[in-house]
C-alpha cells in the first residue's frame, strides 16, 4: 500500500487502513516524511520504520522478529514492542521503545555521539560514547545508534515509572 500526499495541497488529508488483528505480514516498510502516523497493533517478520521531519505513535502491540527504526527529526513513540533483534537510530528528536520482557532478555550494543541512550535505569549520555551492556547471549539484541536526540527504552513494568527519566544509573 502507497499512499502519496502534498501536504501543501490536503493538509487535512487522513488514511485509515483497517487489517485484521490476527494478520501477520511478511514485511512491512512503513516510511513516514512530514506526516504525523497512528498505529495501532501491528505483527510482522519484518519491520523498517523510517520518520523524517514527523512522529509516529504505535499505541498497541507491535510484535516483529526484526525491526529498524530510523528517526531523523521527530518523535517515534512505541508503547509495547515484541522483537528479537532491533535497530534504532536516531539524528535528532526522541524515540521512545517500551519492550516486553526483563531488561535481563536484552543486549544493548549502542554509541552515542551528543545526544543520550538509555535502557531501564541505566542512562548514557554525553560525547563519544560506546555502550555494551547486558549478556552477550540474551535472547534479544539492540543496536542504538544516537546523533544528537535521545533514545529511551523501558521495560513494559517501568511504564508506570516513566516520568522519573532521572532515576537510575547515569553513565557520562
Amino acid at each position: 500500500i502507497r499512499v502519496k500526499n502534498r501536504w501543501w495541497e490536503d493538509k487535512d488529508r487522513k488514511v485509515r487502513i483497517r487489517i485484521p488483528e490476527d494478520y501477520v505480514w511478511k514485511e512491512v516498510d512503513l516510511d513516514l516524511k512530514a506526516a504525523n502516523g497512528l498505529v495501532e497493533s501491528l505483527k510482522a517478520k519484518e519491520l523498517s520504520v523510517i520518520v523524517g521531519a514527523a512522529s509516529l505513535e504505535m499505541t498497541g502491540k507491535v510484535e516483529a522478529e526484526i525491526s529498524e527504526w530510523s528517526l531523523g527529526a521527530g518523535s517515534i513513540d512505541v508503547k509495547q514492542l515484541a522483537s528479537d533483534d532491533i535497530s534504532v537510530q536516531c539524528a535528532a528528536g526522541e524515540v521512545l521503545l517500551g519492550l516486553d520482557g526483563e531488561e535481563e532478555d536484552y543486549f544493548l550494543d549502542g554509541e552515542v555521539s551528543a545526544g543520550s541512550l538509555s535502557l531501564g535505569n541505566n542512562c548514557w549520555d554525553g560525547v563519544g560514547q560506546d555502550v555494551q551492556y547486558g549478556n552477550k547471549n540474551a535472547k534479544h539484541r539492540i543496536d542504538a545508534e544516537c546523533s544528537a536526540g535521545n533514545i529511551e527504552i523501558i521495560m513494559n513494568h517501568d511504564t508506570m515509572n516513566h516520568e522519573n527519566k532521572n532515576g537510575g544509573i547515569h553513565h557520562e
